[in-house]
C-alpha cells in the first residue's frame, strides 16, 4: 500500500453499530455477545502485540481507496464463508456424535470401561439395564460386586489371561442383578487399545440366559425320562460308576435293584396307555420319596426301574429298604375314578462282590 499523506487515526469503538431498537431474539443477543467478546479479545492480543499504528500517512487516492476496500470485503466474505463452513462441520460433529451414543447406549450388547483396579468408568444403557441398575450407580462399583460369588474364579483367570496375553479372551458367567436375579451372560474383553498406558479393559457383555435355559432342557431330555423324570438309563450308568468308585474309596458296600412291575400290562391293555402313564407316574414319585438322596431310582424302560442304594452296612441293611419299596408299590393308586394295584419283584446284586445276590 502506498502512503501519500497524512490523516487521522480511526479506531473508534464508538463507530461500532447501535442495537436495534426492537427487542432482539436471544439467539440475536447471544450472537452480539460473542462478536463483542471476539473483537475485545482482538483488541487485547494486540495491545500486547504492540500493534504499531503510524501516526500520520498519506492518503490514498480514490482507486485506491475503492480497491482497499474490496479486498477488505473480499476478506470479510472469505471469513463468512469459512465461519459458516466451520458451523456446518460443528453440526456434522454434534450430530455424528448423537448417533454414535445412541448406537452405544442402545446396542443390544452392554458395554463396560473398567479402570486399572476394575472400577467400573463407563457403561451403556445396556449394561445398565441387565443390572437393572441407572448408570450412575454403576460408576466407581468394582466389576467384581456384580458377579455371583461361585464365578468370581472364572472372571479373576480370564483377566488374568487378558492382562498376560494382552489378547481378547471370554467366558461364561453369572451376574447379580439389583434383585439379585442370576444373569448368565457372555463376556468378550480386552485391553482398550486407545488408552493403553492406563491399562484399561473393555468388556462386551451378551445376555445368555435364554441359551442357558435351553441348554439346560436339552441336558435334562438327554439324561431324565420325559413321563415320570426320574434319572434314564445315561444319567444311570454315570450315578453307577461314581457309586462304585465312592464304594471302593470308602469301603462301603453298595446294593443294585431291578424292580420289575407285575399285572402292569394288564392294567394298560383294560384301561389304556394314558390311564398306564399316570400308574408309572404315582408310582415313580412314591419310589423317589422314599429313598435317601444320595440314593438312586431311575426308569430302565417300560416298567422297569433300577435302583442304587449307597453306603450299606452289610447286606442286611438293604432287606428293609427293599421290603419298604414293595409296600409303597403296592399301595392302591387311584386316577379319576378308578383305583388299582399292582405288585414288584425286587432282584438286588451287591459291590463290591462280598456278598451273594
Amino acid at each position: 500500500m502506498k502512503v501519500k499523506g497524512k490523516n487521522k487515526q480511526v479506531s473508534d469503538k464508538s463507530k461500532r453499530p447501535s442495537k436495534p431498537s426492537n427487542k432482539p431474539s436471544i439467539e440475536k443477543v447471544i450472537n452480539l455477545v460473542e462478536v463483542e467478546a471476539l473483537r475485545d479479545r482482538a483488541e487485547l492480543i494486540a495491545d500486547q502485540k504492540n500493534v504499531h499504528v503510524p501516526e500520520s500517512y498519506e492518503i490514498l487516492d480514490y482507486e485506491e481507496t475503492h480497491e482497499v476496500i474490496h479486498e477488505l470485503q473480499v476478506h470479510q466474505i472469505e471469513l463468512k464463508i469459512q465461519n459458516e463452513e466451520l458451523h456446518r462441520t460443528q453440526l456434522a460433529l454434534i450430530k455424528e456424535k448423537e448417533q454414535y451414543f445412541n448406537l452405544y447406549n442402545f446396542a443390544p450388547v452392554g458395554y463396560c470401561k473398567l479402570s486399572e483396579k476394575g472400577l467400573i468408568i463407563e457403561a451403556n444403557l445396556t449394561a445398565a439395564s441387565l443390572l437393572e441398575r441407572p448408570q450412575r450407580e454403576l460408576l466407581q462399583q468394582p466389576i467384581t460386586n456384580f458377579i455371583y460369588p461361585e464365578d468370581q474364579d472364572i472372571y479373576y483367570l480370564s483377566h488374568k489371561r487378558l492382562v498376560d496375553t494382552q489378547e481378547q479372551q471370554n467366558c461364561e458367567l453369572r451376574l447379580l442383578t439389583k434383585h439379585n436375579t442370576k444373569l448368565w451372560i457372555y463376556i468378550v474383553s480386552s485391553i482398550n487399545d486407545v488408552n493403553k498406558d492406563n491399562n484399561e479393559t473393555l468388556l462386551v457383555l451378551t445376555d445368555i440366559s435364554d441359551r442357558k435355559v435351553y441348554e439346560d432342557e436339552l441336558n435334562r431330555i438327554a439324561k431324565y425320562d420325559a413321563l415320570t423324570n426320574l434319572p434314564n438309563r445315561t444319567l444311570l450308568t454315570d450315578r453307577l460308576y461314581q457309586a462304585m468308585a465312592m464304594s471302593l474309596r470308602h469301603k462301603q458296600p453298595l446294593a443294585v435293584l431291578y424292580i420289575d412291575l407285575d399285572g402292569f400290562k394288564e392294567i394298560n391293555d383294560n384301561h389304556g396307555h394314558d390311564f398306564g402313564d399316570q400308574v408309572l407316574i404315582q408310582v415313580a414319585n412314591r419310589m423317589k420319596k422314599s429313598i435317601r438322596l444320595e440314593d438312586t431310582i431311575s426308569r430302565f424302560g417300560g416298567d422297569e426301574f433300577v435302583g442304587i442304594l449307597l453306603d450299606l452296612k452289610s447286606s442286611e441293611y438293604a432287606i428293609p429298604k427293599i421290603s419298604e419299596l414293595q409296600k409303597i408299590i403296592n399301595q392302591p393308586i387311584k386316577i379319576a375314578d378308578l383305583t388299582v394295584q399292582i405288585d414288584a419283584s425286587i432282584g438286588v446284586s451287591f459291590f463290591p462282590d462280598t456278598f451273594k445276590s
